[in-house]
């Protein structure tokens, strides 16, 4: 589904006439059975084991360029299947509302490791979020797995805010690895010491013609939940555009402000060398 780039087994049945796939097949596509059952019993490590070769015929051509000198990576949690009737021994579940019963929803959700580029996205593994634990345990299994095969695969990680804690931190540092992880409510202490002194002080502004960028950047943040010191990182972005309703054009604002956390340093790396600071990135890339 990754490389077809559809959403599910179904709607790629679907296309099981169409000449292309007798062109690359010699045969009829599989339909979505067949996919199911394969599926089901794939070897994992067979399957990370390809997906790893796959990275390094990518890296050997230049694909997966660096991102302003850094290997970037990212990591989220993914739903990627429900069910009322059927489950397994890795089924998560949940109580749902159902008209005016509440039923017992079981599902699966997995934690994914995406190395990412100008130009490219690579799925390089995965990994399921276990009963009784919550995705920020799978997800640092997933990334203690990864660094242990394939240690250069990354210079940065970014995250939800849910990767936002101490176990997550302490593991990247001690490989010599950054976080750059969303800033929300679940740190409260952090949001309270930046907000007011992001108030007291003037942002950086990029303006172009439809967009205005400011950003807010300051170090040194300490926290009684990890022992080294945090980055903030506001970013605020007010874009003007124009839309049709009816028979008129009407202008309309739009402003999506970011809160970041980090332990990347501003503008040095522990190697000394000069980096980009992170501010610079746009929400976009």
């Amino acid at each position: 589904m990754f490389l077809c780039r559809l959403p599910s087994f179904n709607e790629l049945e679907q296309h099981r006439s169409r000449l292309l796939w007798r062109k690359w097949l010699r045969q009829s596509l599989p339909s979505a059975d067949e996919y199911g059952y394969v599926a089901e019993r794939f070897n994992l490590n067979d399957l990370r084991s390809l997906l790893f070769h796959i990275y390094g015929r990518l890296n050997r051509n230049k694909v997966l360029a660096p991102v302003a000198s850094w290997r970037l990576a990212a990591i989220d949690g993914h739903e990627i299947g429900c069910s009322y009737h059927r489950c397994c021994p890795q089924c998560l579940s949940r109580r749902v509302k159902v008209g005016k019963e509440e039923r017992i929803q079981l599902y699966h959700r997995l934690v994914a490791f995406e190395l990412l580029s100008d130009q490219f996205r690579l799925l390089l593994d995965a990994e399921l979020v276990a009963p009784g634990e919550d995705e920020g345990e799978a997800g640092l299994r997933l990334v203690s797995r990864v660094l242990q095969k394939h240690p250069r695969r990354f210079d940065v990680l970014t995250a939800d805010a849910l990767y936002l804690r101490a176990s997550t931190l302490r593991l990247l540092d001690s490989h010599g690895k950054y976080l750059v992880s969303v800033l929300k409510d679940n740190r409260p202490d952090l949001l309270r010491d930046a907000q007011p002194l992001f108030a007291r002080h003037k942002p950086a502004v990029e303006q172009s013609a439809n967009l205005r960028l400011e950003r807010w950047d300051m170090e040194g943040f300490q926290t009684d939940w990890y022992e080294k010191p945090l980055r903030v990182i506001r970013s605020r972005e007010i874009r003007q555009q124009r839309r049709r309703i009816g028979a008129q054009w009407v202008r309309e604002q739009t402003t999506h402000d970011w809160w970041w956390a980090t332990d990347v340093a501003e503008a040095f790396g522990t190697d000394g060398n000069c980096r980009r600071p992170v501010w610079s990135w746009s929400m976009a890339d």
